[in-house]
């Protein structure tokens, strides 16, 4: 499964009200989509640092023994 860039567009407004959480890479906010679902959506700094931890999000998301919530 892919990680989703969102645009503007795909996200409802007011998704900056709702911080879950920050890192140093950036801050990660709950935000409702246009089509209604609900994610955790990391507004990340980008650098070669952030891209490292995108890739390794993505590998964990591969791993058969971590649980997805729907």
């Amino acid at each position: 499964q892919e990680i989703k860039n969102f645009t503007k567009l795909e996200v409802r407004a007011g998704w900056d009200k709702n911080l879950l959480g920050k890192g140093a890479f950036g801050e990660v906010y709950k935000a409702q989509l246009t089509d209604d679902r609900w994610v955790a959506m990391k507004v990340a700094k980008i650098n070669d640092k952030s891209l490292h931890e995108i890739k390794m999000l993505k590998k964990l998301q591969e791993n058969e023994h971590i649980v997805k919530l729907h």
